[in-house]
């Protein structure tokens, strides 16, 4: 696969402390090898500069709202804010049109971390319209790899992630 499905490492580590941490609050896992794997984890995305994709802010969003102070998260919130598209959807990278994977991911994350006020609402409103428009007629979305394969390619991993994604926002 190649990337969104399949990230680089902060991404990775970024969704593996979502899910542990959603699998640690409903399971019966040891409470101190959580709490040292956790650390460790934070400790190496603090160390770690954070390429300015998509996927690693909204994700760093997440985690800086569930492990970190919540304060910390809406400077991060604000910069995922910024990068709305004119068209009212998010890109992977900014070299890339809007698509539905990012757009989606973004109105998940904001949906968590709750109500920002009107532009907020805007931004929403905006990406919902986006998604809307732009699925297809089998109600799925089109999302191309990051090097850009063929759209005519079927069965692509890519587009069934951001058609997951896009429901998920729209959700």
């Amino acid at each position: 696969y190649q990337p969104p499905v399949i990230d680089i490492d902060e991404v990775l580590t970024l969704q593996a402390l979502l899910v542990l941490a959603t699998a640690h609050d409903k399971s019966h896992v040891d409470a101190d090898k959580w709490a040292t794997s956790r650390a460790r984890a934070l400790e190496w995305l603090r160390k770690t500069k954070l390429r300015d994709q998509h996927q690693s802010l909204a994700l760093n969003v997440l985690v800086s709202q569930r492990f970190g102070k919540p304060e910390e998260a809406q400077p991060l919130l604000k910069k995922l804010l910024q990068t709305q598209n004119a068209d009212g959807g998010w890109s992977q990278v900014n070299e890339l049109a809007s698509d539905a994977l990012a757009t989606g991911q973004t109105l998940y994350v904001l949906a968590v971390v709750g109500s920002g006020g009107a532009d907020q609402q805007r931004a929403i409103q905006r990406a919902q319209a986006f998604l809307m428009d732009t699925q297809l007629k089998d109600g799925s979305w089109w999302v191309p790899t990051r090097n850009a394969q063929p759209r005519g390619r079927k069965g692509q991993a890519s587009s069934h992630y951001g058609s997951g994604w896009a429901t998920v926002g729209l959700i």
